[in-house]
């Protein structure tokens, strides 16, 4: 179906006819048609639909995507999180519109995803749109899509309930289950854990910690179900056997505070019993959703003399916590101790894991209790990698203390016990046999005495596992997610001084190499490079001249940045040395050449200039090999965060360090040697010319100084065209965040108006440039600039046309002046609200009242008559003022203006308090105690609509 036909449909969707239509038509729209409705859905990612490569990528936007829709730029499809933006304008079905909302307040009304509260009905639209869905939630892709949405209107959550129960026959049994399983998910109150906890403690301050309270603070451990799509781009297809996996990705959460809490010691026993039986809950859970046994757990067990960490992953960092309540708890009773843990009974692996915990503790299991409860695990836990590291230390922590028939069944389990995996491997005995090997050396190297001959037992089972070597013990015992270790550098190069010239490099790398638990990073070369530069670079050219080119040891030598490699003779070699590469070589380093050209500029200007300039032409040649084009590019790039990263960058900002440029007078004219550099800069492709730009970019206002007539020809072309050199010329452009003198504004006057009216402007692009036309626009005293770049009419249709971006920052400049009453341009705040502020619709925005309400309370001073130039202009806001609170209004306003504070107020609070700014009741408060305005009606009023909140 081709994009118009779908505006079609979505035509139909946005009106209270067509959508009564598409709710009770016979033919029902498929569930597939919520991706066409809902933008999000339509700008998202794009990639590809199963595992065959050969296939094309999937496109949301291809296949959904309105003719109104703004085409999106192009994506990665390798980018699997890059992410579309989605334009603020693009239709949604889903949200309410102004036609919604014609005869009533939008507070009145809402949304079809705002699960909260019931206080607000759905309008007549979107309630035949949330019907119409019920209709389809049978259809895999209804469920896949609601799981990526906030909950539903509780209404049409009633409906789909409704429909599992009296029409369960239209849903597979597994779409009833998903369902089910979303819907409770949605019922779920969000707890915020870090935030929680206050109260918890504030009223543990207070009162004492009480039962309820500990069970309150206990809550907030309470693990909980999380739904979301399945991954993937496209909803899947309907089909008879359709698995829930397939639809949804379901996962528990295990949330907690960042820090636990004091519970006191004669309350722990009453804590510990209500965490084990959210465990009991989450373990039937975990079996319910996943449908097998195997739940992810990492070691509760920490290194000898370290605290395990309550912090730690999922369900990890949940056992923890339960067993540093019990350790603490066995310190002063442990006799509670002990009966909380003889009620981990359950055969599953998570309670395996805390009986295994509890066996290497002596404080909690007697030796007896430890050898049969050792003995007593299932196959299944005793070789289970997963309880591996805790089982090996609980036994290394018991093992001298268990009764030696213990000792003797526990050894015989080691060397022969049934291993319940690997059935029918094909190499299943030397499988076996790596384990056993494992755990037995571990043990024996970590002080474990057994019964039998070790020796014999490992000869024995080497024959089995010929591969094995004592080096897999380094790896047994260890957690699954390793912890965070410090790696030392040792780059001395003593190991090399007596080492032959054409061996260095290959001594140097061998040296290098890195064991992934070294607790040293070995980096001879470096050292060599720092200490005898030249015996480093002697190296290098012996290897090129065997036709070899050591790009690291390259990259190395650059990067030395001791007084030996900064001289000027060592300078000079090095540089000639470069220079003689080959372009596809000086490709592979051109990064650290030119960060080392830059850094070396100043002596090479000075002292070597004929090298700089081998060095220069030589990385300006290597430039078209090692630049990469951006396949996909952004639609958002940053240019000036690439350009400073890149090698053209680098290079730009080397030649803007030539010494003497700020020395030149006006209108003096570039250099020709040096402008003849910048030329040959900006005539290279691709994005290596745009990263050039953004350089000379930034340095617009002082190249305009030095030579006009080169702007004219090289740069001001640039500011008018429509393609990814005039982003880069704007990009460095507002990096400079300076206004262009008068003659140069004049020329970049047009351009600039035309950038103004752009909706998807950057933050920082607007914010410079709302200066900028503020600049060209104010009327200064005892200024010897033209009275006006831009008039009042020209700035005023500038801001009818721009995003709300670049209004707002207008209005911040503003405010700044209206704080400095004796700046120069504070004479203009008055004259732009009363003749240049529009009074468009379009612009009477909440979000722009706020600010012009943020603007009036700024000036305390001036309160009274730049309240009376934006009444006109106000409407109600929605909590868009941040200033708008007690805290922020000055006195002053409130003791001596307070009827012109009434009138602000008066416009721009709404029926609906719950809309309004944090903290205005304070102010209402306030103005009840001021003589002008306690009897006043319209306070009256506001002090009512308060009432409601």
């Amino acid at each position: 179906m081709a994009p118009y036909e779908r505006g079609m449909i979505a035509h139909l969707a946005s009106t209270s006819v067509g959508s009564k239509y598409l709710a009770t038509s016979e033919t029902i729209l498929p569930a597939d048609w919520l991706f066409v409705i809902d933008r999000n859905a339509r700008y998202g990612r794009p990639g590809r639909v199963g595992d065959d490569e050969m296939l094309p990528p999937f496109d949301p936007f291809d296949a959904f995507g309105l003719d109104s829709d703004i085409l999106p730029a192009p994506t990665d499809p390798k980018d699997v999180i890059a992410k579309r933006e989605v334009p603020a304008t693009a239709w949604d079905g889903m949200e309410l519109t102004s036609a919604d909302t014609e005869k009533l307040p939008a507070a009145a009304a809402a949304q079809i995803r705002s699960g909260a509260g019931r206080e607000a009905a759905l309008t007549a639209r979107l309630a035949d749109l949330g019907w119409w869905f019920v209709k389809v939630t049978h259809q895999p892709a209804a469920l896949w899509w609601a799981a990526a949405q906030p909950p539903l209107h509780p209404r049409i959550c009633d409906d789909i309930e409704r429909s599992l129960r009296h029409d369960a026959t239209r849903f597979t049994a597994a779409m009833r289950k998903g369902w089910g399983l979303l819907l409770a998910s949605w019922r779920r109150t969000t707890r915020q854990p870090d935030i929680d906890k206050y109260p918890v403690e504030e009223a543990a301050k207070r009162d004492g910690w009480s039962l309820p309270l500990v069970r309150e603070a206990i809550e907030l451990y309470q693990p909980y179900l999380s739904v979301a799509p399945s991954y993937g781009v496209r909803a899947p297809a309907p089909a008879p056997e359709l698995a829930l996996e397939a639809i949804l990705r379901l996962d528990i959460e295990y949330p907690r505070p960042y820090e636990p809490f004091a519970i006191p010691d004669d309350a722990l026993g009453y804590a510990i019993t209500i965490f084990r039986r959210q465990l009991e809950d989450t373990v039937r859970l975990e079996s319910e959703i996943r449908e097998h046994d195997h739940i992810y757990l990492d070691s509760i067990r920490a290194d000898d003399g370290e605290t395990p960490d309550e912090n730690a992953y999922g369900l990890t960092g949940h056992l923890i916590t339960l067993t540093n309540m019990v350790a603490r708890l066995a310190k002063f009773d442990r006799d509670a101790a002990r009966q909380a843990v003889w009620k981990w009974t359950s055969p599953d692996a998570v309670f395996s894991r805390l009986r295994i915990w509890s066996f290497g503790l002596a404080e909690l299991t007697t030796a007896d209790e430890a050898g049969n409860g050792f003995l007593a695990l299932s196959d299944d836990a005793f070789w289970d990698s997963d309880h591996e590291r805790d089982l090996l230390f609980a036994l290394r922590d018991r093992w001298h203390e268990l009764p030696s028939v213990k000792i003797a069944e526990l050894g015989e389990r080691l060397r022969n016990g049934n291993f319940p995996w690997a059935q029918g491997h094909e190499h299943r005995d030397e499988l076996i046999a790596h384990y056993r090997l494992n755990r037995l050396h571990w043990l024996a190297t970590h002080g474990v005495i057994f019964s039998f001959d070790l020796d014999a037992e490992i000869a024995l089972l080497r024959s089995a596992a010929p591969d094995w070597t004592e080096e897999a013990t380094k790896y047994t015992a260890q957690p699954h997610v390793s912890k965070v270790r410090t790696v030392e550098t040792d780059a001395s190069a003593a190991t090399l001084e007596h080492v032959p010239l054409g061996d260095i490099l290959e001594a140097a790398q061998n040296l290098a190499k890195h064991g992934m638990l070294a607790p040293v990073l070995r980096q001879p070369f470096h050292g060599l490079a720092a200490a005898h530069p030249a015996r480093a670079l002697s190296a290098i050219t012996d290897a090129s001249r065997k036709g070899n080119y050591p790009a690291w040891a390259w990259r190395t030598l650059l990067s030395s940045t001791t007084i030996r490699a900064e001289s000027p003779r060592m300078l000079s070699v090095i540089g000639r040395r470069l220079a003689r590469l080959e372009p596809s070589q000086l490709g592979e380093i051109v990064h650290p050449a030119t960060e080392w050209l830059r850094e070396r500029c100043g002596t090479l200007y000075s002292q070597c200039p004929e090298v700089f300039d081998l060095v220069w032409e030589a990385l300006r040649a290597s430039l078209p090999a090692s630049s990469g084009l951006h396949k996909f590019p952004s639609s958002d790039r940053r240019w000036v965060d690439e350009s400073l990263n890149s090698a053209a960058g680098r290079m730009l900002d080397t030649l803007l360090k030539y010494p003497g440029l700020d020395d030149i007078k006006p209108d003096a004219g570039l250099p020709i040697a040096w402008s003849l550099k910048l030329d040959e800069m900006l005539a290279l492709h691709a994005d290596d010319r745009r990263y050039a730009i953004v350089m000379v970019a930034s340095r617009l206002t002082w190249l305009y100084r030095t030579d006009r007539k080169w702007v004219d020809t090289r740069m001001l072309p640039l500011s008018t065209r429509n393609d990814a050199d005039t982003e880069a010329f704007w990009a460095g452009f507002f990096w400079a965040a300076r206004a262009p003198q008068p003659p140069l504004y004049l020329k970049l006057k047009q351009p600039l108006i035309a950038l103004a009216s752009q909706q998807n402007l950057r933050k920082a692009h607007a914010n410079n440039l709302a200066g900028i036309l503020l600049l060209g626009w104010a009327r200064q005293k005892d200024s010897n600039e033209p009275e006006q770049i831009i008039s009042d009419i020209e700035l005023r249709e500038i801001l009818i046309h721009a995003a709300d971006e670049l209004r707002s920052s207008v209005l911040w400049y503003l405010q700044q002046w209206a704080k400095k009453p004796d700046s120069p341009l504070g004479e203009n705040l008055l004259p732009f609200l009363e003749q240049v502020w529009p009074r468009q619709r379009t612009v009477r925005t909440s979000q722009m009242s706020g600010k012009l309400i943020d603007l009036a309370l700024a000036a305390p001073d001036r309160f009274p008559e730049i309240v009376t130039a934006i009444l006109p202009r106000l409407v109600p806001i929605n909590g868009h003022s941040v200033v708008l609170a007690r805290a922020n209004v000055n006195d002053k306003i409130l003791t001596q203006h307070p009827r012109t504070l009434l009138d602000l107020l008066s416009a721009v609070l709404s029926p609906a308090p719950g809309v309004w700014p944090y903290g205005v009741g304070e102010i209402l408060a306030q103005l009840a105690e001021q003589p002008t305005t306690r009897n006043d009606p319209r306070l009256e009023i506001l002090l009512r609509y308060e009432q409601r909140a």
